[in-house]
């Protein structure tokens, strides 16, 4: 079976073998030595349209069904190429191809493109194996115009330890979750948890001891899960990305702890098992009603906060109006009546009565505001003017009412800044 790599560029013939990161070094080192080149037409031999040819490094020494990855890169500065390769079938291994892929780099103030062509493969059997890997063919203006021979690679496979079962997952494994938002969830609503796992395993083999882990018992339900990532589509960067989304709704009220997962997987670099722990949360499930309930309480609440704040605010805007009308009162008072009347457009703002006699008034601003009670002696002394005849100095007493309402004023000020 003929697979289209990727469009790629022109390509030089100068074959090079360097690890990814690592400094150039001579060619015919390492697995890619045996790695050959051919100019299968005249525009290909010439010097303008040459390969370069870099494999990255390969771990030829493995444990049974470890992820041994091969990857090649193929180098060009042309816009209108393409590479072309067979499906491996070899018995005893499986076979995972990589997608294309495509990557640009500076090579000597040059755009030079390279193009991606990988497999990852898992030994299924013990000791030596060797990986027949197919030519790989470049097609410019429709002509293949360049053949690759890749090398066999050879493996020492070692068998795991007997502590280790044959479909545990041989890798580092990354585990991602998606739990529903909150610590609400309505009794018998259909939530969703997504589970996103990243490793080397096989498709399908990294979330299978995970899935099972998710039993239904009597507080909540799982359902079937439905797999959104399938096949080697989900591979990135050589580890394959497998994503589930399992259904689940809550049967009891109450307190509702989801399970927590372990994921376990056999190290190769250290030749133990690792195990990682995942908790899924734990929620409150209420009855629809009595969520509706609590939402009608809530906004019940919010609605007479507000109206108390409104409240509230209309009271200090009606003091701050009354006030603003005594002093007015005060500006052009000329008599003692009319310092009588700025004292009933205070009792009006402070919503008492505007009948009040001037012990009275005295007696309720007393009450209200002790630390302002320098104004008493003004206030009899404008009584004993009203009532007793005893004349006293007016300008002197405007003035402090004036302040007083001033000093007031500005506390209302304050107070709504806040």
């Amino acid at each position: 079976m003929v697979r289209q790599v990727l469009a790629g560029w022109r390509l030089w013939l100068w074959l090079v073998l360097l690890p990814a990161g690592a400094v150039a070094e001579a060619p015919g080192v390492g697995p890619w030595a045996e790695t050959r080149v051919e100019a299968l037409t005249p525009a290909a031999r010439d010097a303008g349209h040459t390969l370069q040819v870099r494999g990255e490094p390969v771990a030829t020494d493995a444990w049974f069904n470890q992820p041994v990855r091969l990857v090649l890169w193929i180098g060009s500065d042309s816009p209108y190429a393409f590479l072309e390769t067979e499906s491996i079938e070899q018995p005893g291994v499986e076979t995972i191809e990589l997608p294309a892929m495509r990557q640009s780099r500076e090579v000597a103030g040059a755009t030079l493109t390279e193009y991606r062509v990988g497999w990852v493969f898992y030994p299924r059997v013990t000791g030596p194996v060797e990986l027949e890997l197919p030519p790989l063919r470049f097609r410019r203006d429709g002509l293949v115009t360049h053949r690759i021979e890749l090398p066999r690679i050879r493996l020492q496979v070692r068998p795991l330890p007997r502590f280790v079962p044959p479909t545990l997952p041989i890798g580092p494994l990354v585990l991602e979750v998606e739990a529903p938002q909150g610590m609400l969830l309505r009794r018998g609503k259909l939530e969703f948890l997504r589970l996103r796992i990243l490793g080397e395993a096989p498709p399908g083999q990294s979330l299978s001891g995970l899935l099972r882990q998710l039993r239904s018992d009597a507080r909540v339900t799982f359902y079937p899960p439905r797999e959104l990532t399938a096949g080697a589509g989900g591979w990135r960067d050589g580890r394959h990305e497998t994503v589930y989304e399992i259904p689940f709704a809550s049967q009891a009220t109450g307190s509702t702890p989801l399970p927590v997962l372990h994921l376990q997987y056999f190290d190769p670099g250290t030749g133990k098992l690792v195990t990682r722990h995942q908790a899924l949360g734990r929620y409150l499930s209420l009855p629809r009603w009595l969520l509706w309930a609590g939402l009608l309480l809530l906004a019940l609440g919010v609605g007479l906060l507000l109206r108390a704040l409104y409240r509230g605010l209309a009271r200090r805007l009606r003091t701050r109006r009354g006030y603003r009308a005594a002093l007015r009162v005060l500006r052009r008072a000329q008599t003692p009546a009319e310092l009588k009347d700025a004292l009933m457009e205070i009792a009006a703002a402070e919503a008492w009565p505007r009948n009040l006699t001037l012990t009275a008034w005295l007696r309720h601003w007393a009450g209200r505001y002790p630390r302002l009670g320098w104004i008493t002696d003004d206030i009899l002394r404008l009584q004993a003017w009203c009532y007793g005849g005893r004349e006293a100095p007016l300008e002197e007493i405007r003035q402090s009412l004036v302040r007083l309402c001033q000093r007031r004023m500005s506390l209302l000020r304050f107070s709504l800044s806040r």
